[in-house]
């Protein structure tokens, strides 16, 4: 008995061991990012599998949970894919990615993209996930999701669907480098981006990042001010889609659906989506119509090789609001800020002046091969091919449909109905009585281009070193002209000009009395190209506690123009006939040089020459004119420790002139006189990161030199305005709190000093680029308009009910001061004026969110206020002047000279979206 009852106590304590073994508990803790962007993820849920015990990451991604050694731990969150982990006994550090739900090419798109990482990239940014984008935008333009970003001034401009813009740290969007999927779409020719031509880009955008200065990109881009950078989806690993409807104030409405095979067995995985965008807009006369799409296709070929194709865009149109106009004109009209001056009656319909339509499909196919665990090769071969182009009035009684641009208000020859709209049935009663064609007409000023690329980014590691280079190659064709859309009641147009008695065509290859009429090309038509080759190079030391890189660019950029309006074709008889012209002074000059008669030679030789010389006997294509430029730039990341952390970084840049800098005003005569702009940017900053708390605070310096101006001053008179420079500094503080599980209080801080340096020279050069005159720009000291200089956001996030999750935003713009022309500054009368300031003010948006179940599907209700208030602000202003009666001085920056536009009212949406 003694024996099997210690036989029955050894079995017992032998299983109570092993129990005690399994059940044994260890402290886990570690930090969630996602794989994307390297950026931590608060609020996953982190759950002990098959059991009820659980935390949530906090604002830095942070969690700790007592698990037993064996169990499995289950990550989830919205958007991301569930991933579970063994707890082995082996480590009680667990960090976990969690990759979004979509395929396999998502690193390939981050490697390209060049995302920059929390305490490790040493630059200032700002990441927007794609589940705020859906949260918060609701109506507003793509760019305005940023604006409680640091030093970030995002407007709708005049209010039209897609005409907002954004200035970064003082600085437009030409300067501002913004790239989707790793490939720059800043116009090749001017720096631009037309937002317009994104607009259905926030339905696929997984991730925004926004790089403040220098930023993370190795490329050779306009990162004066800062980069954005955005990466799509690609395909959904998950099999299934969404449907989405939205609709709010003014008749807004939204649709669209997506779908997708998810990975299939043959290694393939297809998603599409569609949509489409339609409103009145808050403004009178701002109908829009918008569509979207979007498509990925992609095969994983082996483990080394990945291949994928993408195509989206958003075919659009919309009516625009143009000019600004005086404060005074919106108090008095009874329409107030939603007034609109570009509307008119045709037909007895509604027409607006200011019209917009365009498309900008981009392609590309993209392959990703690793070529071994520490080599890969990424490149990226895209192509895109725009139409489209803006509404204008032209002819020799145009000004029947224009309003003064200083003022806004009408002139003395505009046409308005009684009710004050322009009355565009006036010019189809007076077209029809002419037969020699119309007077004014309606057109299309067509900007179109062709636009094919190469990027292609070899990654190399060796411990704890990355190297990086690649090349980026570019060729862009841009076609400009304007072309007629609608003769107004006349049989047909001609497109001349009245010089003293004699009537001349815009086109030297066409009569001056040919009959136009719909589809012809008028007032000019040229081509511009642009060539790129550029290389890059980028080597990264990456710790735990440090990391550093230092970068080098080099492209050279071409640029070549040819007139086909300014200059005769080869072919030409205009051409044929003025050759057989100075071909015979010629003949005659040398005649009469045999017979020693010197007058008669130097007579039909001042002829001969003047012929040859005349600009329309150029050649149509100008010679290639090429900039070399470079930029070096270098910083490090110190992790003090897991709570504090300390960055700088520096860069020097030359960036080569834009495109109609290189040319004297709209001729192929090459600006021998421009020079490359140069950039010399430093910031630093430091970090702090807790469970409770994040917060970074950055100083920055940027000198912004030989900044190029050239402006038509007519007459055939050009001002090369050389040496202007700006320097832009300032204090950026952001921070994010979660003193509750359930809330979330995020808000930031910035002061911007800039200001224009030094007063400088402004030369004056007629069209044989022969100096006429030099005048003086008092610039110096002058505060740089467009944005404002002091912004302040606050706003938090709370879970009032279980899914339910309420927020608001509060926004501060102060020092915001009209923009205006530098080189019109000539008066020393005006030296120190200021442009006009603009009234400080706030804007508070209200949003909802409610995750819910419909017939098992997830559903998520989402509702936004956008200017709770309803306050009347003034968001863009164009400085006016007023000369003083008695000396003829010039005022600047009164408010009652100064043209504007408001801001909308107050605008609301509401959605739903269901996935499938």
């Amino acid at each position: 008995m003694k024996k099997k009852n210690y036989l029955s106590f050894l079995i017992f304590t032998v299983l109570v061991i092993t129990g005690q073994l399994f059940a044994q508990e260890m402290q886990i803790r570690g930090t969630v990012r996602d794989v994307t962007d390297q950026q931590t993820l608060p609020g996953v849920n982190v759950m002990i599998k098959g059991t009820s015990t659980g935390t949530v990451t906090d604002i830095n991604g942070l969690y700790q949970i007592r698990a037993s050694v064996g169990s499995m731990l289950v990550f989830t969150f919205v958007g991301m894919e569930e991933k579970e982990v063994e707890v082995d006994g082996s480590r009680n550090v667990i960090d976990v990615a969690l990759r979004s739900e979509i395929s396999i090419l998502q690193e390939f798109v981050v490697a390209v993209s060049a995302i920059a990482r929390d305490r490790e990239t040493p630059v200032a940014i700002s990441t927007i996930s794609a589940e705020v984008i859906s949260e918060r935008l609701g109506s507003q333009e793509f760019p305005e999701i940023l604006k409680s970003t640091p030093s970030v001034y995002a407007t709708k401009d005049g209010g039209g669907f897609g005409d907002g813009r954004i200035n970064l740290r003082g600085f437009d969007s030409n300067n501002i480098g913004v790239l989707i999927n790793g490939v720059p779409v800043n116009d090749m020719e001017n720096g631009r981006v037309y937002w317009s031509n994104w607009a259905g880009l926030s339905d696929v955008t997984q991730t925004m990042q926004v790089q403040r200065g220098l930023g993370a990109s190795r490329l050779a881009i306009s990162s004066v001010g800062g980069t954005i950078n955005i990466v799509t989806q690609t395909t959904d690993t998950r099999k299934g889609g969404t449907a989405f409807y939205g609709f709010g104030h003014d008749g807004y409405e939204r649709r669209s659906l997506s779908l997708s095979t998810g990975m299939m067995e043959n290694d393939w995985s297809i998603t599409a989506l569609g949509g489409r965008t339609t409103g009145h807009g808050f403004v009178d006369g701002t109908e829009f119509d918008g569509w979207s799409y979007f498509l990925n296709a992609s095969k994983k070929v082996n483990d080394q090789h990945i291949l994928s194709f993408t195509a989206f865009g958003a075919p659009q149109w919309h009516n625009q609001r143009w000019p600004r106009q005086l404060v005074q004109t919106y108090r008095e009209h009874e329409r107030g800020i939603r007034y609109n001056p570009s509307r008119g009656l045709l037909n007895g319909q509604y027409f607006n002046s200011s019209h917009n339509e365009y498309h900008k499909p981009q392609l590309s196919l993209n392959h990703f091969w690793s070529i071994n665990p520490s080599t890969t090769l990424s490149t990226a071969l895209y192509a895109s091919i725009s139409s489209g182009g803006g509404r204008r009035t032209l002819g020799t009684q145009s000004a029947w449909y224009q309003y003064d641009r200083n003022t806004g208000l009408p002139t003395d020859a505009t046409k308005l109905t009684p009710d004050g709209l322009l009355d565009f049935d006036y010019a189809l009663g007076h077209n029809e009585t002419l037969s020699n064609g119309s007077d004014v007409i309606i057109g299309n000023a067509m900007n179109e281009h062709d636009w094919y690329g190469l990027l292609s980014t070899v990654q190399h590691e060796i411990q704890d070193l990355r190297f990086t280079g690649g090349i980026d190659l570019r060729y862009y064709r841009g076609y400009h002209y304007q072309m007629v859309t609608h003769l107004l009641g006349g049989t047909h147009y001609q497109d001349v000009l009245y010089r003293a008695d004699t009537v001349v065509s815009r086109n030297v290859n066409r009569e001056p009395h040919a009959r136009l009429g719909v589809g012809d090309k008028i007032g000019y038509h040229d081509l511009g190209e642009v060539g790129w080759a550029g290389a890059f190079t980028q080597a990264e030391y990456v710790t735990p506690d440090y990391s550093a890189f230092i970068s080098a660019t080099l492209s050279n950029t071409s640029y070549r123009r040819t007139d086909y309006f300014l200059y005769f074709d080869d072919d030409s008889p205009h051409r044929a006939r003025f050759l057989s012209e100075a071909d015979n002074n010629l003949n005659q000059a040398n005649t009469a040089q045999a017979q020693g008669n010197e007058e008669a030679y130097d007579s039909f030789m001042l002829e001969y020459n003047r012929i040859m010389n005349m600009q329309a006997m150029q050649p149509q294509t100008s010679d290639w004119v090429d900039f070399l430029a470079w930029s070096i730039k270098g910083g490090a990341n110190y992790n003090i420790s897991e709570s504090h952390n300390v960055f700088a970084n520096a860069g020097y840049f030359t960036r080569a002139p834009f495109f109609r800098f290189a040319f004297v005003g709209f001729t192929n005569v090459i600006n021998a006189e421009v020079n490359h702009e140069r950039v010399l940017s430093s910031e630093i900053g430091y970090g702090y990161r807790s469970p409770f708390a994040a917060a970074n605070v950055i100083i920055y310096r940027t000198e912004w030199l030989d900044k190029a101006l050239v402006r038509n001053l007519g007459q055939g008179l050009i001002a090369n305005i050389t040496g202007l420079d700006a320097l832009h500094q300032g204090l950026e503080i952001d921070f994010t709190l979660r003193p509750l599980k359930d809330l979330e209080i995020r808000g930031m801080f910035s002061y911007g000093d800039w200001k224009w340096q030094d007063d400088l020279i402004a030369e004056i050069y007629d069209d044989n680029q022969e100096l006429q005159d030099v005048v003086e720009v008092y610039a110096g000291g002058l505060r740089v308009g467009n944005s404002a200089q002091t912004t302040a956001a606050l706003g938090a996030n709370y879970e009032v009910l279980q899914n339910v999750r309420l927020g608001f935003d509060i926004n501060h713009f102060d020092r915001n001061f009209a923009n205006f022309n530098v080189e019109d500054r000539g008066d020393p009368r005006s030296i120190g004026q200021n442009s006009w300031q603009m009234p400080s003010h706030q804007l508070v948006d209200l949003h909802l969110r409610y995750r819910f179940k419909i017939a098992g599907l997830d559903a998520t209700l989402i509702s936004n206020i956008n200017n709770l208030f309803n306050t009347s602000v003034i968001r863009d202003a164009t400085d006016g002047v007023r000369f003083d009666p008695q000396t003829q001085a010039p005022i600047y920056g009164l408010p009652e000279t100064a043209v504007v536009f408001y801001g909308w009212g107050r605008s609301w949406t509401t959605s739903i979206r269901v996935r499938f």
